[in-house]
């Protein structure tokens, strides 16, 4: 159940790259640095869902994921945890 790759010349990674040039434009106002920077928290938000399903079809388990992202596998398991799966220990 292989996912395809990640194309980061995409349509969603150039806009991503616009939002993070906006975060850091000093010539926009703040109001619409802070829009641009919760877009962008959203789109790395559902690419990091992804990579866990990803680390998660290929075999890693919720104590790797705990490791990666620093902290304890039941932690990692709430966050991105299905709750539609009862069997994902």
């Amino acid at each position: 159940m292989g996912r395809v790759p990640i194309d980061t010349s995409g349509e969603s990674f150039t806009a991503l790259r616009s939002l993070l040039d906006q975060v850091a434009d000093n010539e926009i106002p703040a109001a619409t640095r802070i829009a641009a920077t919760i877009a962008a928290q959203q789109f790395l938000e559902s690419l990091t869902r992804r990579l866990v399903d990803d680390a998660l079809e290929q075999g890693a388990t919720w104590d790797d994921l705990g490791h990666a992202f620093g902290t304890s596998p039941t932690n990692v398991k709430s966050r991105f945890g299905s709750y539609r799966k009862y069997d994902d220990d």
